[in-house]
């Protein structure tokens, strides 16, 4: 029993892996698309040559080969996993380890962009700005109270 769980454990780590290696091979996969869109505009304009586009589209065709045989690795752990623990073969739900404790954490783009739309940053940069002109003014240094 203890060699199934360590297993299924291992496989699942595994599988976490995978998941980082393919999203290092997506954003590598659009950087090469990138590439190969300015290459190819290039070679429109007849700034550069047809075997640069050629090299930019073998790189593109090797960054997508290997999104692909990441993306097959990945199935294929998930059903390892399903087996080992006698369900039939599909997805795995999974988080990322650290997830949980980032989900709401203060500094998530989400959280910001809701402090800014509902005024708070604004609010905030106003004061301090106050406190400058008003420390300014009076030729006295700023105390954290003033920002509060």
């Amino acid at each position: 029993m203890l060699a199934l769980i360590t297993e299924v454990a291992q496989a699942y780590l595994e599988l976490v892996e995978l998941d980082g290696r393919l999203a290092v091979a997506r954003n590598s996969r659009d950087a090469f698309e990138s590439t190969f869109t300015l290459f190819s505009k290039r070679y429109g304009a007849g700034i550069v040559s047809r075997l640069q586009v050629t090299r930019a589209q073998a790189a593109l065709s090797a960054a997508e080969g290997t999104l692909n045989d990441i993306e097959r690795q990945i199935a294929e752990k998930e059903n390892q996993i399903c087996v080992l623990v006698g369900r039939n073969p599909g997805p795995i739900e999974r988080t990322v380890p650290g997830e949980e404790m980032t989900r709401h954490h203060p500094f998530r783009r989400e959280s910001l962009r809701n402090c800014w739309k509902g005024g708070l940053i604004s609010a905030r940069l106003n004061r301090i700005s106050e406190a400058h002109r008003q420390g300014l003014e009076s030729q006295t240094p700023i105390s954290s109270h003033a920002l509060d």
